[in-house]
C-alpha cells in the first residue's frame, strides 16, 4: 500500500495506490487495520480525504473499500496504461470515521 499527496479529483488530497491483501488473509480485518494506520496519521499528513482506483470488475475489492466508508464518485474511466480496462474512483473522508 502507498500514499501520495496530491490534490486530486472530488477534493482528495491524497491518493491510495497498490492496496492489495492476499487471499488467504482476506476478511480478517487486515484493510480496515490498514486504514486505521493511515487514519491515526491523516491530519499531520493532509491525508483526510482519500482516494483511490479500483477496477470496476473487482467486486469483492470495491465492497471492501465501501465497507470502510468509500463511495464511488464519477463515471468509471478507461486505464491509460491498459487500454480496454476501466477503473472506478472512489474517495473516503477520514475525518468523519
Amino acid at each position: 500500500m502507498s500514499v501520495e499527496n496530491l490534490k486530486g479529483d472530488f477534493g482528495a488530497t491524497c491518493w491510495i495506490g497498490s492496496c492489495w491483501i492476499k487471499p488467504e488473509f482476506r476478511g480478517m480485518g487486515v484493510l480496515k487495520s490498514l486504514f486505521d494506520f493511515v487514519d491515526e496519521r491523516a491530519t499531520d499528513r493532509d491525508w483526510l480525504i482519500q482516494g483511490l482506483g479500483v477496477w470496476v470488475d473487482n467486486e469483492v475489492a470495491i465492497k471492501a473499500y465501501e465497507k470502510i466508508g468509500f463511495e464511488k464518485m464519477g463515471d468509471k474511466q478507461e486505464s491509460t496504461r491498459k487500454p480496454g480496462m476501466y477503473y472506478q474512483r472512489m474517495i473516503r473522508n477520514a475525518a468523519k470515521r
